[in-house]
């Protein structure tokens, strides 16, 4: 997963495409760190908790993506 990780973000810099690395906000600045241990992955070990969401979307928020509002 690492491995691609690495290649979109080098991707994205060539074409100056903003990324939301979500990879180094789940597992740490070295990559060492667990999510699971962090409590951003619910209890299936697969998807996102609500912890794990919100992480999400402040790296999102970080690149200056806004809240998607549904209309109703």
């Amino acid at each position: 997963m690492e491995s691609f990780a690495w290649a979109i973000s080098r991707a994205a810099a060539a074409y100056r495409v903003p990324v939301a690395d979500v990879y180094t906000a789940f597992n740490g600045k070295s990559h060492r760190e667990d999510p699971v241990d962090k409590g951003y992955i619910d209890k299936d070990g697969i998807h996102q908790n609500d912890a794990g969401r919100a992480v999400f979307a402040e790296t999102l928020a970080a690149l200056g993506y806004e809240e998607v509002t549904p209309r109703g």
